[in-house]
């Protein structure tokens, strides 16, 4: 389905992924598989725009567009207290260009469980001497409406911050050909 924001004048696309098997949750293949998928229905595609499902923006001066740089637009998020809660976080909601995305070649497929893809895909931008902009915390404002728990959280990320440093190694080897194997739900936004 295609959309016009009535405020901004943006045309965009949203696709839904879910992952159907019963398995371990793994957000960076179902990104991966959006893209793709987006880009066989619309070849033209600029703009990604990776956002959970659980995230809503609460203002709307956090413009949905690609910028030059990577842009991570979930700033300040209610569970975190409105506070970043640390500087490389390139989680929850995040814009790049189809040709940054492809630079660095997609997210990890090798994160199962939460956690770890979005640091991982900060550290390829980096590597790629790309640099992550942010609106400011009063404009890049989102409500998650269902929180993890923190200690599922930060149990998830100690682990995942181990299997980042193992797979960094991995940049050139991960997507985009991905085969068509049908992989709880991320969200795409295409402009």
């Amino acid at each position: 389905m295609r959309f016009t924001s009535s405020s901004h004048q943006i045309d965009y696309q949203i696709y839904v992924v879910e992952q159907s098997n019963p398995g371990p949750f793994n957000r960076a293949m179902l990104m991966n598989v959006g893209a793709a998928e987006a880009l066989k229905l619309r070849p033209d595609t600029q703009c990604f725009i990776f956002h959970d499902v659980d995230l809503l923006p609460e203002d709307d001066r956090n413009l949905y567009t690609c910028p030059s740089q990577p842009r991570h637009m979930s700033v300040a998020v209610n569970s975190f207290l409105y506070h970043l809660p640390y500087d490389d976080i390139f989680g929850g909601v995040s814009a790049m260009t189809v040709a940054h995305f492809r630079d660095v070649n997609g997210f990890s497929n090798l994160f199962w469980g939460w956690g770890g893809e979005d640091d991982d895909m900060s550290n390829r931008l980096r590597h790629k001497r790309l640099y992550i902009s942010r609106y400011p915390a009063n404009i890049a404002r989102l409500e998650e409406v269902s929180p993890f728990s923190t200690l599922a959280a930060t149990t998830a990320t100690v682990t995942a911050t181990l299997h980042i440093y193992r797979t960094s190694i991995y940049f050139n080897t991960n997507i985009v050909n991905i085969n068509n194997n049908s992989v709880s739900m991320t969200t795409l936004l295409v402009l």
